[in-house]
C-alpha cells in the first residue's frame, strides 16, 4: 500500500519482514520501484531465522514461549536482496531485479 502511495515521489519502496520474500518486485507505474518483502540474510534452514525447535513450541504445546534468534552459524545461509537500477537525471527507477544466494561453509571461507 505505501508503494503505491510514495509511487512517483521516491525511487523505491523495499518493505522486509525478515522472512522468505515476496516474489513482487515491480515497477509502479510513476516509477517506483516496488518489493513488498525483500527477505531474509540468515540461516537457510530456520523458521524465519529462529531455531525451528523454539519457532514451533507455541504451535505444538499451545503454549506463548519467546523464541530467540538462531545462533548456531551451522549449514548454508540465505542472502535475499534486490538491485535497483535508478535514472538519475528523472530519480525514477529503470529496473528493479531479486538476487537471492544460498551460500554453504565452502562458499563462505572469506566470511566471520
Amino acid at each position: 500500500m505505501v508503494g503505491w502511495y510514495l509511487d512517483g515521489r521516491v525511487s523505491g519502496v523495499l518493505g522486509t519482514h525478515l522472512r522468505t520474500p515476496t516474489a513482487d518486485a515491480r515497477l509502479l507505474k510513476q516509477g517506483t520501484a516496488h518489493v513488498t518483502d525483500v527477505g531474509l540474510v540468515g540461516l537457510y534452514d530456520s523458521a524465519a531465522g529462529l531455531e525451528v525447535e523454539t519457532a514451533l513450541k507455541p504451535f505444538v504445546n499451545h503454549v506463548q514461549g519467546r523464541s530467540k534468534p538462531n545462533r548456531k552459524v551451522v549449514g548454508p545461509v540465505a542472502f535475499n536482496s534486490v538491485l535497483v537500477e535508478i535514472e538519475l537525471a528523472t530519480k525514477q527507477a529503470i529496473s528493479v531485479q531479486r538476487y537471492d544466494l544460498i551460500l554453504d561453509s565452502s562458499t563462505m571461507s572469506g566470511f566471520a
